[in-house]
């Protein structure tokens, strides 16, 4: 269980020397009673190149924020043994779907040796599940950990069709 920021590698299109390891940051309202995913910060991890800022307002979209993640997962399956599991480093995961930028939310489920353990003696070595939710529409989608990520994007298409459905 990692605070932020994330070390993630970003790769950007058409600009290769932009691609590369960044601290990531996600930013939410100060306000309890405001949620929502305001601005997100890429921080070169070799402090070479620009910092970039992403105020997702400025796009006119109201994307969930890493704070509310872990409720939509755990919502996602009730019947899910949750005593002895929890939704864990919410890290972005951002992909061009059928030429739409699509902003979601990687998470891993952890398993822990017992409930009272929780946050030190997470069982290593196994393959944990994944979740992607989509910030925008909120909806959980458990991936397959075992399959490769790059057959993800299809999956979600398959099971966000009706959210993601063109006006």
């Amino acid at each position: 269980m990692n605070d932020q920021p994330f070390i993630i590698f970003f790769r950007f299109a058409g600009d290769r020397d932009a691609s590369k390891l960044y601290q990531y940051f996600a930013l939410e309202p100060y306000e309890e009673t405001r949620q929502g995913l305001n601005t997100s910060i890429l921080f070169p991890a070799d402090n070479i190149g620009p910092i970039m800022v992403d105020r997702h307002g400025d796009h006119g979209e109201a994307l969930a924020g890493v704070s509310t993640i872990a409720t939509k997962v755990m919502e996602s399956r009730k019947n899910y043994d949750w005593a002895q599991n929890r939704p864990a480093e919410h890290r972005p995961y951002i992909k061009v779907i059928d030429g739409v930028n699509r902003f979601m939310w990687l998470t891993t489920v952890v398993t822990y040796k017992s409930e009272a353990s929780e946050g030190s003696d997470s069982i290593a070595g196994s393959a944990p599940e994944v979740t992607l939710t989509d910030a925008l529409y909120r909806r959980v989608v458990w991936m397959d950990p075992l399959k490769s990520s790059t057959a993800w994007p299809t999956d979600l298409k398959r099971e966000l069709a009706l959210v993601w459905k063109p006006d």
